[in-house]
């Protein structure tokens, strides 16, 4: 059990980073994109753990890590872009549903590398019991990490908010490239 616990956290740690990112920016996460996000985090996280047995020796775990580092850098430079092109940046603004799609498949793609890992082990049971924690803790992670972003942000200005948020995300990419 302490396994499934383990890896779900673990999984769900960047979710928790990115929404405080987002947080920071005074971008709201509203329900359905939450959702999103937790629900693909628990399908990748599924299909990598159910297909383990099978595929976990093809496919090199770096990959997932490098991939995902790369994105979160772009992302984290355009965070940084963003902060000297605008300062009228609308304060009730939503991550979009595409934008949580993209969010969330950025997030969950060392969910496959730990899943693969991880599911060669694991009974049946095990692995669906990981996948319900993962949605479960993805939840909460969206919000904790917005309510937290949030905060920040009330206590910062608009630029060292752009730098905090870019950092947590430089920070995330540096860990996935470490993975590697």
């Amino acid at each position: 059990m302490l396994e499934i616990i383990l890896l779900s956290l673990a999984v769900c740690t960047d979710a928790f980073a990115a929404a405080c990112a987002y947080g920071v920016k005074g971008i709201k996460i509203k329900a359905l994109p939450t959702l999103i996000i937790s629900l693909t985090g628990a399908v990748f996280l599924g299909a990598a753990l159910f297909t383990s047995t099978a595929v976990g020796k093809l496919l090199p775990v770096a990959l997932s890590g490098t991939l995902s580092a790369t994105v979160l850098i772009l992302i984290a430079m355009k965070n940084l872009s963003d902060s000297y092109v605008s300062d009228d940046d609308d304060p009730s603004s939503s991550l979009s549903l595409r934008g949580s799609l993209v969010t969330a498949a950025v997030l969950s793609a060392d969910s496959v590398g730990a899943g693969f890992g991880a599911g060669l082990t694991m009974s049946a049971a095990d692995k669906a019991c990981a996948c319900v924690l993962c949605f479960v803790l993805g939840m909460f992670s969206v919000l904790i990490g917005q309510i937290t972003g949030r905060v920040c942000a009330r206590k910062l200005n608009k630029y060292h908010t752009a730098l905090m948020s870019a950092a947590v995300l430089f920070v995330l990419a540096v860990m996935k490239a470490d993975q590697r």
